[in-house]
């Protein structure tokens, strides 16, 4: 049964949301498991936790920068204009 604008939609049950919550946080549950297997020692799984962390809230600022960085020192495609570039900068040399 489909519901229209005036019916308010079904909520759902416990179990529905906690496999939601899972297929939609897969990966990250996924890592957190190998992790914690493949780690020998509660120091290693601290290091590996701390760094998976870094990792996964640093990484879009760094890739985020990365993409800034290099259209900020995009060269100029255009037909001949990479054949003057590469001569400037050989004359600078």
């Amino acid at each position: 049964m489909c519901c229209t604008d005036t019916q308010s939609a079904e909520t759902i049950d416990y179990k529905t949301g906690v496999y939601l919550l899972l297929l939609s946080n897969h990966r990250i549950a996924w890592d957190f498991i190998v992790l914690t297997i493949s780690s020998g020692s509660l120091s290693e799984l601290f290091q590996a936790v701390s760094g998976w962390i870094l990792v996964h809230y640093a990484g879009a600022y760094v890739y985020l920068l990365t993409q800034a960085y290099t259209l900020y020192n995009l060269d100029d495609f255009r037909w001949g204009q990479m054949r003057k570039a590469a001569i400037v900068k050989e004359n600078r040399r």
